[in-house]
């Protein structure tokens, strides 16, 4: 398996902290976001290697802090080429990006770049080798934070009926956390998508389409997690996580 982490946004909402700085490089706790994010992958005995997705203007910047890294999975950095929001290729277009540059069709475990979350990833992974096709969700227990994020609706055996992204009058409060673990059909999935005309810039609506054309389990995690999309949601993080707001 393969984990591709999404690091190529450029984190409008956070400006003007994110003009000189990505997202997933921002300071948590004394450690970058990504940090974090590796740290739980690295407990994964199922991945062999850690795709990191920057972009074309910070891409020195991911150099810098890949060449700082003493893990035990090889970590390869792929430059999307783009060089601000405007030319985006997304986050669904950045991992048919990441695919196209793996051999094969391998499995593979997808992870936002800003988000940061306390709980282990394993509880995902073992959904994934008994159903297949799993996403992480979670409880955040509020009709008006649900709206924020893409909802997930599931049957008893935990079965995705449906997804939808930022709803208006959400029918739950489990949510989504931009975390996946897909089967080898993903690199075919992700261009059938492409193909049909759909907005590739997130990761919600691609899952919730997916969940039309094949089996989509919902894992719930549950644990200390945020979204880093605002200042707001950055200082929550460094409370929660014990480092300078």
């Amino acid at each position: 398996m393969k984990a591709i982490v999404l690091a190529a946004g450029f984190g409008t909402r956070l400006r003007p902290l994110t003009d000189n700085t990505a997202k997933p490089l921002i300071d948590v706790a004394g450690r970058p976001i990504i940090d974090h994010i590796i740290d739980k992958i690295e407990a994964l005995s199922d991945v062999d290697e850690v795709v990191v997705v920057c972009n074309e203007r910070f891409a020195a910047d991911f150099e810098t802090w890949r060449a700082s890294q003493n893990r035990s999975k090889p970590i390869r950095l792929l430059n999307d080429g783009t060089t601000c929001n405007e030319d985006r290729r997304g986050a669904v277009g950045d991992i048919a990006f990441a695919l196209d540059h793996m051999n094969g069709d391998p499995d593979v475990l997808v992870v936002g770049g800003d988000n940061i979350f306390a709980f282990d990833l394993e509880p995902l992974l073992a959904s994934y080798r008994e159903h297949g096709n799993s996403i992480a969700i979670r409880d955040v227990k509020d009709i008006d934070l649900a709206r924020l994020y893409a909802t997930v609706e599931r049957t008893p055996e935990g079965r995705v009926t449906a997804m939808v992204e930022k709803p208006d009058s959400p029918a739950t409060t489990m949510v989504s956390v931009c975390i996946y673990v897909y089967g080898t059909s993903i690199r075919a999935r992700v261009r059938e998508y492409g193909e049909a005309g759909h907005g590739m810039d997130t990761t919600g609506e691609f899952a919730s389409w997916l969940c039309t054309v094949e089996p989509v389990y919902g894992c719930l995690l549950d644990g200390t997690w945020f979204d880093i999309g605002d200042m707001e949601s950055l200082e929550k993080a460094r409370q929660a996580f014990g480092g300078p707001v």
